[in-house]
């Protein structure tokens, strides 16, 4: 098993390794997904093919940390250790808020691989101050899967912005803000795709296009989002705001009236890479601090709402990577029959009451199920929002000329940002 970085020559060019970059790994659900993506991994894939795992953290301490609990994670279970070699991990620094760094790191991979396979959009914040604990203790009470699922009571922060982007010696002062849940949830990881567009259309033909894999919420919600305040700055539903935005990009990516915008985002690459929507249903994570009693509180209450019939408290991080896994490494062909079948989706981690864990498709506000009239009928009502209504004509069309408003405002904010920073070609 390879630790260090090395050089493109020593790698095999062909397509029996799979380069799969995940950001934010040091813990949580991106420290889960790395785990199961190697267990999927060596448990499905032929003896002649391995994996060369890729993550970012925020520090080198950080870096070193995961670094050692994988390595212990695959001393410990058999089918890893025992296909050790079929292994290599590489970890680098990045903080997803830091564009330049960002476009730095983009530079790096470029020079070190010679393709990538999949990128992971994991890395994010909450910008959650505190709970209002009375009404969440209600709320739980007296209706308990609408309220662990789609919580109203937590206080979220407001015009939380970024680091400053220009360098010591530039007049920070004429730099437009950035908001640092936009920028960490979607802007950040929209800037480091759109610079690694070289190395996912390195992929070798047989292995089929790449793919970048955005990880949305459960928790979305069409009001939190609004066009005239993309960053959600000025409105205290920044993190809502920044997955209903992540939605509307993945869901309309494959639409005629987006594909300018899409494939400027693509660099005109001559096999654009597939965007794939996923999120981890309800998984306990450290995603903002609770104290210790408020911790036991919200897992207990998580498997009591999977007990009564919730299916996206998934609680584990690694039963909350399901879906992302399985937008990793399935075969091509079966996502895209799938979605060329039922419209393309929001793909969600889920259990049964038992946590047996499976991927669902998600209903998405203004979209249903996949963008397709009548799909409520043949998915059923278990998962939806209480309240959610049947997808209509008017609800998709509107989507759909949002999603292209959104793709060509993203496209604006990237160009001027990298004109900023003087990363233009």
């Amino acid at each position: 098993m390879a630790i260090k970085n090395r050089a493109p020559r020593e790698y095999e060019q062909a397509a029996d390794t799979s380069y799969i970059l995940i950001t934010g790994a040091n813990a949580g659900l991106g420290l889960a997904t790395c785990k199961r993506l190697l267990d999927e991994f060596i448990n499905t894939r032929p003896d002649s093919q391995s994996i060369h795992l890729i993550f970012t953290t925020r520090s080198v301490a950080k870096s070193k940390a995961t670094l050692e609990i994988l390595r212990n994670y695959i001393d410990r279970h058999a089918s890893l250790r025992n296909t050790s070699d079929r292994i290599d991990l590489s970890s680098y620094e990045v903080d997803i808020t830091n564009l330049k760094a960002v476009i730095e790191l983009a530079k790096t991979l470029d020079k070190t691989y010679p393709y990538l396979n999949a990128i992971i959009c994991n890395a994010g914040i909450m910008g959650v101050l505190g709970v209002r604990w009375g009404q969440a203790i209600w709320k739980v009470i007296t209706d308990p899967i609408q309220s662990l699922t789609w919580p109203n009571y937590n206080n979220h922060s407001l015009r939380r912005l970024a680091n400053p982007q220009l360098g010591p010696g530039s007049n920070t002062s004429k730099e437009p803000p950035l908001g640092e849940v936009f920028t960490a949830n979607v802007f950040g990881h929209y800037i480091l795709a759109a610079h690694l567009m070289s190395l996912f259309s390195r992929v070798p033909p047989s292995a089929g296009p790449a793919r970048i894999i955005w990880l949305s919420s459960i928790e979305t919600y069409a009001a939190s989002f609004s066009l005239d305040d993309l960053q959600c700055l000025d409105r205290k539903e920044a993190y809502s705001s920044s997955k209903r935005l992540t939605d509307l990009l993945v869901l309309t990516s494959h639409l005629s009236a987006t594909q300018p915008s899409v494939r400027s985002f693509c660099n005109n690459v001559a096999l654009q890479p597939m965007l794939y929507l996923g999120h981890p249903g309800v998984a306990s994570t450290e995603i903002f601090a609770l104290p210790i009693w408020a911790r036991w509180a919200k897992v207990m209450g998580f498997y009591f709402a999977r007990w009564i019939g919730s299916p996206w408290h998934t609680i584990s991080p690694y039963k909350g990577a399901a879906s992302v896994c399985w937008l990793a490494l399935s075969p091509t062909s079966t996502i895209q029959s799938i979605e060329e079948r039922d419209g393309k989706g929001k793909w969600g981690s889920a259990t049964d009451m038992f946590g047996a864990d499976r991927v669902m498709r998600t209903d998405v506000e203004g979209w249903g199920y996949g963008g397709v009239m009548g799909s409520e009928r043949q998915f059923g009502p278990k998962g939806r929002k209480r309240g959610a209504v049947d997808l209509t004509e008017e609800q998709r069309e509107a989507f759909e000329q949002l999603g292209v408003q959104v793709w060509e405002e993203m496209e604006l904010l990237r160009r001027e940002w990298e004109q900023r920073l003087g990363a233009l070609d």
